[in-house]
Parts: C-alpha cells; structure tokens; sequence
C-alpha cells in the first residue's frame, strides 16, 4: 500500500508542466498574413530586419583588415545573396554545389568564389563543359579547393589538357580531422608541385576550418576556458604553416592571398587576432537552432517555417492504445490535443506558439506529421504552426520560395536556388 501512495505521489511530483501559451504578437501577426499570402501549404520566412541585426553583430566583430565572406550553402537564395553583399559590400562567396557554382559564375563578373570542399575532378569537367566563351575568361575568380596531392595531380593534368591555369587555395586541417594537410611536410609536396609547374597552378591561399571548437566536450564552468584554449592552439598550427610557405617558398607568398578559416560558430574567437584575412559566415545571419550558442550573443532567429494545421483533434489518441492515451494526457497536460499539419518531418523543431512538440510515440511523417499541445496554445484548423530549422543549407532547398518579412509584415517572396539548376552545356 505504501509503495502504492509513493507511486502517486511521485507521479504528481513529475508532472510535466503545461508550457502552452498562445501566439505571441509577432507570430499571431505572421499567422494572419499566411492565412491570406501562403496558398494553404508549407512556406518558410526569413525576417530581414533581424538579418540586418545579426549582420551588424558581425560585422562589429571582424577585425579591420578580415574580409567578410558569404557562404552560399547556407543562404541559397539569389537576391537574398545580393541583398547581403550590397549591405556588406563583399564581393566573396564561398561555394559547395557545382551546380550553384556554375550558375553563380555565370550571374557574377566580379565576385571571388572560393570552394568550401574539394571537387571530384569529373566535377569540375562537368563546370567546364557548361561555361561559355566568356566565362572560360574568368577562371582566376575561383579558387579551387585542394586537400591532396592525388587531387592537385589530378587538376594539373585537366590544365594541362585544357591549356588553362587554376587558382589552388590548400585546404589545412588545423583540428576538424576530415581531410587536408596538417604538417609543414605535406603542404610542401602540394607547394612544390604547383611551383613546378606555374603555366598551369597558382597559389591562392590557405582555408582552415575549425568547427570543432564550437562543439568541444566540456564542464558547462570550463567552456569558455577551454574554447580560448582551442582557438590558441588552431592559431599556432595555422600560424607555423603561414611561416613555412614564407621561410621555404618565398616566391608563392604575397600580400593577396586569400587565408580563409572560422564559420558561423567560431568567427567572434578572432576577432582581436589577424590570423585569417577572409572570415566565412552564412548561418550566422539568419541563426537556425544549431547555431544557438552562449557567445553568439546578439544573434536572434531569423528563418522560419510554417505550416497550416488540417486537423485538430481535442484528445491525443495512440491506434489500438487509446487507455494509454487517456492515461498519459491526463498525466501530461502537453499532450491533451493532437494536430495534424500540412507536410513536416523537416529538420526542424517546432517555435510558435509555446508548447508544441513533435510526438515519437505517434511516428514521424513528412505528409501529416502530429504535433501534440497544450489547449492553452488556443490553434484550430488553418491556423499556422511556426518550426525554427535546425538549419539552412539543407532545409531551405526544400521550399521554392522565400517569403520576406519586413516590420512584421510579409513583403516580398524570393526564389530559391534549385538543387539543380538548369544549365546549357557549350562544350
């Protein structure tokens, strides 16, 4: 009986509170507005007053002589990209899609394009066979990503072939441990290689990422300690490869080379040190829910999904378990209503209003996913349902459009780039 009396006991101890709340005013604004704008289906937003704050915090934090550098995975949007580089004035991009590479080499006569991963070589015979005439002129506005010395061999010989030279920048491993060179000895053989051979190889710099520090396993009370401690030790590695190209290869060294590092989670560690000139941000500007950290402190929310609820069911039912069912909504007031919405299963969890959660228990769909709530949330039928995205550079090619936010309004919709761009082949 006493076991009994402690199980209750306990049970109402544990109790989940009820995090159901109603729309704040933004997003009962936005809610509204998609009602009429958003044509009944699944749509994303992004806020640009918030982008304009989030690059502000950026760009007070670059050191004076650190170019700023736009990531392309992470903002995939035409005008969305331009709306940046005219705010920031930077003519750098750094791309990861060939596709993408292709159509933005086209669109742009004047920006640097600098590849965040090495491409297979069939990847860059494939870039080749779609420029034209006029393109084919452009080359040394990319700088071509290298990790090996089987790769830069392999480029060597595609120059040689096409009578062409390429822009090399040295991936470096200074702690990611995916990839590119980590001593003196290795960059030496890809130094050699391309002052070997000067018709077809140029070198353009270095690009050391360093993601790692941001998610570095720690005490919650040594985090900042050991993430200084971690920047400390990218900057001597980084720091003595600098030194070596201009002790042991004084000819390829000059002011002009692009030493790129840091992202989205780590740029604000550097900004006392001139150790990188060209600073790589994207995720940073709009600020999906992986990139929520202590010290991106200034950095707010700025890209959303929403969806219209189809059903409302005022009980959340489990098939063939509806005792169950009963037990745990009384148990749990954040499971007392079921919504059926319109798609899901995006990289995303749910924002607006308070007290949503995604529902395993149910089972995960990308057609109808479930959400259960709280009453207190107050949603019925088409009204919307707001997810903050884990993150951009996957989730927002999964939506055709943008829709622009301005003063909590819905202004403008903006295309997306499409995984696969449409292109005309001119070899």
């Amino acid at each position: 009986m006493e076991w009994i009396l402690l199980l209750i006991i306990l049970s109402f101890l544990l109790r989940p509170k009820d995090r159901g709340k109603p729309y704040n005013h933004y997003f009962s604004l936005l809610n509204q507005q998609l009602q009429k704008k958003a044509g009944g289906q699944p749509s994303q937003l992004v806020d640009l007053d918030t982008v304009d704050n989030n690059l502000e915090a950026v760009q007070q934090r670059l050191h004076g002589e650190t170019k700023l550098r736009l990531v392309v995975k992470s903002i995939p949007c035409l005008p969305l990209i331009n709306y940046l580089m005219d705010r920031t004035g930077s003519r750098r991009l750094m791309v990861f899609h060939r596709p993408f590479l292709s159509f933005l080499h086209r669109y742009y006569h004047d920006v640097d394009f600098l590849l965040g991963k090495p491409l297979p070589i069939a990847a860059v015979t494939r870039f080749w066979n779609t420029c034209d005439d006029e393109q084919k002129q452009r080359l040394n506005q990319i700088q071509w990503l290298i990790d090996s010395p089987e790769r830069l061999r392999q480029y060597l010989r595609f120059a040689r072939q096409h009578q062409i030279k390429l822009s090399i920048n040295v991936e470096v491993d200074i702690g990611l441990h995916r990839g590119g060179v980590s001593s003196a000895d290795e960059l030496s053989v890809l130094l050699g290689l391309i002052a070997d051979h000067p018709r077809y190889l140029q070198f353009s710099g270095l690009m050391g990422y360093e993601a790692h520090i941001a998610k570095l396993p720690t005490l919650p009370w040594r985090k900042q300690q050991q993430l200084f401690r971690a920047r400390d030790e990218v900057a001597r590695r980084f720091t003595q490869l600098v030194s070596f190209i201009q002790q042991q290869f004084p000819d390829l060294w000059h002011d002009q080379l692009t030493l790129n590092g840091a992202g989205s989670q780590t740029y604000m560690f550097y900004q006392h040190m001139s150790l990188f000139n060209d600073i790589s941000v994207g995720s940073a500007l709009l600020m999906p829910k992986g990139f929520e950290h202590p010290w991106l402190r200034g950095h707010h929310a700025a890209y959303f999904i929403a969806t219209p609820i189809l059903k409302k069911l005022n009980r959340f039912e489990l098939p063939f378990l509806e005792m169950i069912s009963k037990a745990i909504g009384w148990w749990n007031p954040n499971w007392r209503q079921a919504l059926f919405i319109y798609g899901g299963y995006w990289k995303a969890i749910p924002e607006a209003p308070g007290g949503l959660s995604l529902n395993r228990l149910y089972g995960r769909s990308s057609n109808q996913e479930i959400l259960t709530s709280s009453t207190r949330t107050a949603l019925t039928m088409d009204d919307f349902v707001f997810f903050r995205p884990q993150q951009s550079e996957a989730v927002m090619l999964e939506f055709e459009d943008l829709l622009i936010v301005r003063r909590g309004q819905i202004v403008e919709k903006w295309p997306v780039l499409s995984r696969s761009i449409s292109e005309v082949s001119h070899g």
